[in-house]
């Protein structure tokens, strides 16, 4: 039961993370530059980097090292 309670946690949290990014494309270019040209780029590539995002959340499960991690951590507080 845990481990699907910290996966859906990872999962929760990129997407919320993701929909940040997506929503604030802008105003994120805007805090690192003010030439226009390079906000609108910034704009342009936002959508990659907030699948990255994303995608970065969800490759513990898939790879299973969280499944591990928590295996870990529960041996760990065990003894």
């Amino acid at each position: 039961m845990s481990v699907i309670i910290v996966n859906m946690t990872s999962i929760m949290f990129s997407t919320i993370i993701c929909i940040i990014v997506l929503i604030f494309r802008v105003g994120l270019s805007k805090l690192f530059t003010s030439d226009s040209e390079v906000i609108e780029a910034v704009s342009h590539l936002t959508p990659l980097l907030a699948i990255s995002v994303w995608l970065n959340g969800i490759q513990p499960i898939l790879s299973g090292k969280q499944v591990l991690n928590m295996l870990a951590f529960r041996r760990t507080a065990m003894h």
